[in-house]
């Protein structure tokens, strides 16, 4: 919520929450008490009931300012972990794409694989499940190809996250990563699919960082 105030952002138009897991809508119930919220999409809308919230599956999409968002799964059509359920969302314009992955692990993966291959390749992928080794299997990574992976964890994480496998995975493609918790938050401007990389630890430098 502070952050949107620093950016002057009053509304949010959609909301989206990947799944129920609290480092995923640990914070929800905060900001929508407290900034107006149009629509609220999610895997776990039983958590939500209260802000009347629509469940995210495959094939969901709507366009702002040339924008394109498209959710790519879940589908009704498969079953699987909570995590596996994340809501996955491409957001694409002219000059770049995005892939947002939540938890999802192999099983998810494959899914997309077999479902929506065509949507996958992306200028930016993040890491499924914070680089969790359950994920970020070889051809799913391979298939959307990015020119950059942004792991979102936490410093010293009790999980280990990112996993040396799947840091290891991405260097054997020559696919760059950043991990939030060296960088702090990462900053991306897309322009051409070109990437214009900045980070807070770079912009608020302290030696004690």
């Amino acid at each position: 919520l502070p952050f949107l105030h620093k950016k002057g952002i009053n509304n949010i138009d959609t909301l989206l929450i990947s799944h129920g897991d609290n480092d995923h809508i640990g914070g929800a119930e905060f900001l929508l008490d407290n900034i107006a919220v149009k629509t609220v999409l999610t895997s776990a809308p039983e958590l939500l009931k209260k802000y009347s919230p629509v469940v995210c599956q495959a094939g969901q999409s709507w366009q702002w300012d040339n924008v394109k968002f498209e959710v790519l799964s879940p589908s009704s059509h498969f079953q699987g972990s909570e995590n596996d359920n994340s809501c996955v969302l491409k957001v694409r314009s002219k000059q770049g794409s995005i892939l947002l992955t939540g938890d999802i692990e192999k099983n998810a993966e494959t899914w997309l694989l077999n479902n929506a291959a065509q949507s996958l390749a992306s200028d930016i992928l993040l890491a499924p499940h914070h680089g969790s080794k359950t994920s970020s299997s070889a051809v799913f990574v391979k298939h959307v190809n990015p020119k950059l992976t942004i792991v979102s964890s936490g410093y010293r994480n009790r999980f280990s996250f990112p996993h040396k496998q799947v840091t290891e995975r991405y260097d054997r493609h020559k696919i760059p990563w950043l991990n939030t918790a060296d960088k702090g938050a990462v900053i991306v401007t897309i322009k051409n699919h070109a990437l214009f990389i900045d980070s807070a630890r770079e912009q608020q430098g302290r030696y004690w960082n």
